[in-house]
């Protein structure tokens, strides 16, 4: 969950109208993906934890994410042909 926390600000913080703060996209790059991999790391190597149960729990988050924003496009509840591709109304 912390990463996607992290994957929330980082994405926040690079794609927005205003001008885009790259000191604090750095900061956040810095922060989360050693964090990530240092803790998948420590997961994978431990005995008590398998790595097949891990790595299905963490790409089913992103699978569910990535079909849910794919049917939203397809569909069309995502709002982006009522607006259109500026935003404007």
């Amino acid at each position: 969950m912390v990463n996607l926390l992290f994957l929330a600000a980082l994405v926040r913080a690079a794609i927005r109208p205003a001008p885009v703060d790259k000191l604090r996209i750095a900061g956040l790059a810095v922060l989360k993906f050693p964090l990530l991999y240092l803790s998948g790391y420590f997961l994978v190597t431990m005995p008590m934890f398998r790595v097949v149960p891990i790595l299905i729990g963490l790409s089913s988050v992103l699978a569910v994410m990535s079909l849910k924003a794919v049917g939203q496009a397809i569909t069309g509840l995502d709002g982006f042909h009522e607006r259109g591709p500026e935003g404007a109304a």
